[in-house]
This record gives structure tokens, sequence and C-alpha cells, in this order.
């Protein structure tokens, strides 16, 4: 029987073919680590802007509501409608501050 090599020959055609698919497993594997950590900063990116904007929905809420509330308040005690007025525009003081209502700028309908 012939002294055969069990990992095949050194020849440059082998050596070639086994560099090229070295090459396409490490792309492949650097392709699939990149598009990992993508997805992985996405869902973390995604999870702080929702943390954010519900405390920001959260806080605006409960501004709006204490707002309302005593508005509504008043309104059922009787209160002047100077004072209805100016609980009003507290109110809408709130919301142009958390963002919910914009006011065009002067000069602009």
């Amino acid at each position: 029987m012939q002294d055969a090599d069990v990992w095949g020959d050194d020849s440059p055609t082998d050596a070639g073919q086994l560099e090229r698919e070295w090459q396409s497993r490490r792309e492949g594997h650097y392709n699939a680590g990149f598009l990992e950590g993508l997805e992985v900063g996405k869902q973390e990116s995604v999870q702080a802007g929702f943390d954010s904007g519900f405390m920001a929905g959260a806080e605006a809420g409960r501004a709006w509501g204490e707002r309302a509330g005593a508005l509504l308040s008043l309104s059922v005690l009787g209160a002047s409608s100077a004072l209805l007025d100016l609980q009003w525009q507290s109110q809408q003081a709130v919301l142009e501050h958390v963002g919910i209502l914009s006011t065009p700028a002067s000069g602009q309908a």
C-alpha cells in the first residue's frame, strides 16, 4: 500500500482552495457577528428611547390630569370665568412645555 498523506498534498491548488475557504468562513463569521451586534444595539437603543418617552408621557399625563381635575373642580364649584381662564392657560402652558401642544410662532398662522 502506498504511503498516502492523510491531509492531502500541499500543492498550490489545494493551498489556494484552503485560503479561499478560510476567507469565506472568516467573512461569514465577521458578517454574522456584525449583524448580531447591530441587532443588540438596536434593541438597547429602542429600549432606552421607550423608557425615556414613557417617563415623559407619564409626567405630562400626571400634570395634565392635575390641571384638568383642578379646572373641573373650579367649574363645578362655580368659580369665576377669569379664574377658569387662568387655569386653562396654565394647562396649555404645561402641554406646550412637554411638547404635546405647539403654538404657532408670532406672525404665522
